[in-house]
């Protein structure tokens, strides 16, 4: 995961219009071993993380409008 964050931030621009950057993937690693993590001590943790996944999508997709720019391109 350091291996992917250094590389993104090492690279001098990412092209335009693309989301899968390093740093991207490593934010979603790093979240689902959180999720995997905590799901592994709760009991019904798979169960609850499965009936939950849809909900998180749609925060997930809240969250990054909050980071959009009404014409559709991404923040800096």
């Amino acid at each position: 995961m350091r291996q992917l964050i250094s590389a993104s931030l090492s690279l001098d621009s990412v092209a335009a219009g693309s989301s899968d950057s390093p740093a991207a993937l490593a934010a979603l690693t790093a979240a689902e071993h959180a999720v995997l993590m905590v799901a592994s001590v709760l009991p019904e943790g798979e169960r609850r993380m499965r009936s939950l996944a849809e909900r998180a999508t749609e925060a997930a997709e809240e969250r990054l409008a909050l980071f959009r720019r009404p014409d559709g391109e991404e923040q800096v």
